[in-house]
Parts: C-alpha cells; structure tokens; sequence
C-alpha cells in the first residue's frame, strides 16, 4: 500500500508541473500579442527597445540670445590710416576708391596732402572725384585747398574740386575763399569761381557776384548775372544793399540795374476765352478753351 501512494503522489506531481508549465507557455504567447486574456492591452508587453534610443535631429532647442551669440560674426579687423594711403598708390582701381571713401570717413588731418595727390594725379577720373569727396568731408579747413585747384590746367580737376567745394558745410568759409579767386590771371578759375557762388547761392556771395558784373571776361560776367537773377528772388535786400555800395563801371552798373528791375517772379499770362495761348517755356499753341463733352463732330 506505501508503494502504491507513492506512486500515486509522483504521478500527481508530474501531471501538476506539466499544467503549470502549460499555463506559463500560453501566458507568454497572449502577451507577446499585445492582449490580455480579457481582450484589452497587456500591462505586461515587452518595451520597445527603438523607444529608449535618443533621435539626433530632435536636439534641444537654443535659446534667443545663445542662438544669436553664436551666429554673430566677429567684427573684421579695422585697417589702419598708414595702409589706407599705401593703397592710394594701389594699381587696383577699386583699392584706391576704397581707401579714399575710408580717408573720408575716418578724418585724419594726415590724408589731406595724399588726398590732395589723388585729386591732381590720378589717371581715374573716379578715383579722382571719390578723393574730391573725401576731402570735402574734412570742411572749410580744405575749403582753400579745393579753389587752388580751380585754377588747375585740367579741366576735369577743376570740375571735381567745384563738385567738393559744393558739398562742404558751412558754405560761408566756402564763399570767402572763392572770393579771393576773383583777382586770379586764370580765367576758368575766376568762371568756376563766380559759378560755384551762384549756385552756392547764400547771402554772403551777393557782394562777390555784384563785383564779378565788372570782369573783362564775358564768360564771368554771364555767370555773375545768372547768380545775381536767382538773387533776386532770394536775396533782394542784399543785392540792394551791395549795389549802392559797389563801385562800378558804367556798363556794368546798366547791367546791375537791368537785374534789379526785374520781377521776383514773371507775370502769368492772361488767358481769354476762345484765343489761342501759349506756354510759359515755348510749345505749340493750345486753345484757351476745351470743347464741351459732346460738342463738335458726331462720332460714327
């Protein structure tokens, strides 16, 4: 009887590892499907390894100001003075307008004279006006440098030092060194002279004009009328003071009375209904009046 209870509790205990080992298999199988036994998503499915891995595009953001720090660029090195002006004598055009625009900017005393070289010697007629521009940056202190190249056998010197001349600020230092030219044996300075005032056209150019009206070229004395015309308009108590005070010659005072009788402005003209009237600056003749909207030939 022991043996066969023994035999009984082995088979037992054989039959219940078989069932529990059965249990576990079709455990394993349902979670690996994604479900539990009652149909909804198993607590217990393995992690997805590809979940735990970090993507390389998805890298934090960086904020504004760290974000600007790094894409701000150094600032480029400043070029010294010294090596401006050693690229004045550059054969690279393009170095000698750089250096030139950069003189200008910067103001250094020292890049008066070499400026002054550029605008006499260089064969490039725009480096030339470019080291005319910089120079009439520097103000009135380069004012009298400027009108002694009005006298200069180029005409092309003297055209880009009137273009300086004009830009320089305040004009009165401006007038007053082209003043000065107006007893010069240069003829086209003493024309580029009375010009520049004209067109300058301040109140302390008045006397000057009013003096130029008695010029022996009639080249400067035409410049002085058409700055004495704009005068006029401008400046009318100046000239009138100007002109009691000038000595002149009686040509030249026939020529000063002829301005001061002009009007300020030229009359409009009178336009009567139904006469043909033409235009101030010249132009075909236009009638005074339009037809009125269905007037004249019927259309087809």
């Amino acid at each position: 009887m022991t043996t066969e209870r023994m035999r009984l509790v082995s088979g037992l205990v054989v039959l219940v590892a078989a069932g529990a080992g059965f249990a576990a298999g079709y455990a394993v199988g349902r979670g690996g499907s994604g479900r539990s036994d009652g149909g909804g998503p198993s607590s217990a499915a393995a992690p997805d390894p590809k979940a735990a891995e970090v993507s390389p595009e998805k890298k934090p953001k960086e904020t504004a100001p760290a974000e600007k720090a790094r894409k701000k660029k150094p600032p480029a090195p400043q070029v010294s003075v010294r090596d401006l002006l050693a690229d004045l004598s550059s054969p690279d055009r393009n170095k000698r307008l750089a250096a030139c625009a950069a003189l200008g900017r910067r103001k250094d005393p020292v890049a008066v004279k070499p400026l002054l070289d550029v605008l006499h010697k260089d064969k490039d007629t725009d480096v030339r006006y470019q080291g005319a521009m910089a120079l009439s940056a520097y103000g009135g202190r380069v004012a009298d440098d400027l009108v002694e190249a009005l006298s200069s056998e180029n005409p092309d010197v003297r055209y880009k030092a009137g273009n300086a001349l004009e830009k320089i600020r305040p004009p009165s230092a401006v007038v007053k060194a082209l003043g000065a030219v107006l007893t010069a044996k240069s003829v086209p300075a003493r024309q580029h002279a009375v010009f520049l005032m004209g067109s300058i056209g301040t109140r302390e150019a008045v006397p000057f004009l009013v003096r130029a009206l008695a010029d022996a070229d009639e080249g400067v004395v035409a410049k002085a009328e058409e700055g004495l015309t704009a005068a006029v308009k401008k400046h009318r108590g100046a000239l009138e003071k100007a002109a009691k005070e000038a000595k002149l010659p009686d040509a030249a005072r026939a020529r000063l009375e002829a301005i001061l009788a002009r009007p300020a402005k030229p009359p409009a003209p009178v336009e009567k209904p139904g006469e043909p009237v033409k235009e101030l600056h010249g132009g075909d003749e236009k009638p005074a009046t339009e037809p009125a909207e269905g007037e004249g030939e019927a259309g087809p």
